[in-house]
């Protein structure tokens, strides 16, 4: 199985939105998958908050990665992600937080960090270990939950 290299771009209908590349409407084109791959979707989420929408061949969405905006965009965190069982373990998860990086990245140039949620499942303490094998990613350890803490910097 693959993940399709295409992305559509949704979003919502503020000035800042179609300036980013969204239709004013917040409507966009749909792409979906051959069979045996995923469809990657950005989708504006709220005003602040942007998802990177996995699906699959039949159009089922079976995931997402949700990323807040903050701080006039020099600041972004995680907000919260989702990935069928059955697409767990096979670098989809990574391969989506790769795609909200990109787009961060291309859209909001002036964000400086991507933080992670608390607390994180161990899936996705899989996923920002292995982001640090390609970008920078500090861990640290949060004494309250007891659980990683992950920073990624953009820049």
């Amino acid at each position: 199985m693959k993940l399709a290299s295409t992305i559509s771009i949704y979003g919502g209908g503020t000035s800042e939105g179609a300036s980013k590349g969204w239709d004013a409407r917040g409507r966009g084109r749909k792409s979906r998958a051959s069979s045996g791959e995923l469809s990657l979707t950005v989708k504006r989420h709220s005003s602040n908050n942007f998802r990177v929408l996995a699906g699959d061949f039949s159009g089922k969405e079976v995931g997402w990665v949700e990323i807040g905006v903050r701080e006039e965009g020099r600041k972004t965190h995680l907000v919260e992600s989702m990935l069928d069982e059955k697409y767990r373990g096979k670098g989809y998860g990574r391969k989506m937080y790769i795609k909200a990086i990109d787009f961060l990245k291309r859209y909001y140039p002036k964000a400086e960090t991507l933080e992670s949620s608390f607390p994180l499942s161990t899936e996705a303490e899989r996923v920002w270990r292995s982001l640090a094998k390609s970008h920078k990613v500090v861990e640290e350890y949060n004494s309250f939950e007891q659980r990683p803490h992950f920073t990624l910097r953009l820049k």
